[in-house]
């Protein structure tokens, strides 16, 4: 099993389901400052989920080993970026808890930290 691919087609779907809802259902309930919070982690969640997709794919070429498990390594930090940063605001804007959204930062330095690992990678993986 492609847990990466798995994990892409999850969190791809969680994207579309939770922009619909935030559209068409969520909107009216909350701010506009909340609401536009909202629709900038459906587009990270959009973005990041087509990335772990392509990552998830890559997984079927040939590649050296290091190669795989870098870019596997980096799809965990991109997925764990996802959940602390796209699904606090979710909780945040569905729940009415400011509290989530305090570890909203905590997920922006994982996209960071994921973008320098796969620097890191390509730096360090034998092609």
């Amino acid at each position: 099993m492609n847990i990466v691919l798995l994990i892409a087609s999850i969190l791809g779907f969680v994207s579309v389901a939770f922009g619909a809802y935030n559209e068409h259902g969520l909107k009216k309930k909350i701010s506009e400052d909340v609401y536009r919070n909202v629709i900038v982690s459906v587009r990270y969640n959009q973005i990041y989920s087509a990335l772990l997709a392509a990552i998830g794919l890559a997984f079927y070429a040939d590649l050296p080993q290091s190669l795989e498990s870098g870019l596997f390594w980096v799809s965990m930090i991109f997925t764990f970026a996802v959940l602390l940063f796209c699904f606090s605001i979710y909780l945040y804007a569905v729940l009415n808890k400011p509290k989530f959204a305090r570890l909203a930062p905590i997920g922006g330095i994982s996209f960071m930290i994921g973008w320098l690992v796969l620097g890191w990678v390509a730096i360090t993986s034998a092609a």
